[in-house]
């Protein structure tokens, strides 16, 4: 006669066994989870921190180094391009090139590179580079406020910003090759019709 005690013994290891395997199955898949849900808030965070087309950006007033006075986010003509930069930023000297090909291929858009450096500086920077657009130099404190504003987060950044104040066309990093280029005015040559 089998022993009762033995039978009741190897029915709860099978259990605790069953159980170790749920739990095990429970744990994968709520780490699939957490992944994909990581995922979602990594995509929702960066949509709501930086320059995406749609954004409404605000009006800045600001003054080029040769002293015109412009409006940053608020095109004078029907499309307004903002290259953001500093000094220090070697990818942004990388792009200087680029941006002046992308700046005579736009006709009478509005092109500015905002400098997020001081008056001095930018002056010694388009000098150095031959920069061929206006140039909006923002000292320390405004160039924070204005980077909030036109969610800078990194630096050179390609703006295209459309007649309703929105952003059309977003593009962090550098921009060298002809496809890059083509895409920036390509953006402003489809926010004129």
């Amino acid at each position: 006669m089998p022993d009762p005690r033995s039978a009741s013994r190897r029915l709860r290891s099978a259990v605790v066994w069953l159980a170790l395997a749920a739990s095990l199955l429970l744990l994968v898949k709520l780490s699939t989870q957490h992944r994909g849900l990581q995922a979602q808030y990594s995509e929702l965070f960066t949509r709501l921190s930086s320059a995406q087309p749609g954004y409404r950006v605000p009006w800045v007033p600001a003054v080029t180094l040769d002293g015109d006075s412009v409006t940053l986010g608020r095109p004078r003509s029907h499309v307004q391009v903002l290259f953001f930069y500093t000094s220090i930023c070697p990818h942004c000297r990388a792009t200087v090139p680029a941006w002046n090909r992308v700046a005579s291929r736009v006709g009478d858009a509005d092109v500015f590179g905002v400098q997020l450096d001081s008056n001095h500086v930018a002056e010694q920077y388009r000098n150095s580079l031959e920069i061929q657009y206006p140039i909006v130099a923002l000292d320390t404190a405004l160039a924070v406020r204005v980077g909030d504003w036109f969610r800078v987060r990194a630096v050179p950044l390609t703006l295209v910003v459309g007649s309703d104040g929105r952003i059309v066309f977003s593009r962090r990093g550098r921009i060298e090759d002809p496809l890059a280029i083509d895409s920036v005015v390509s953006a402003v040559l489809s926010e004129r019709m």
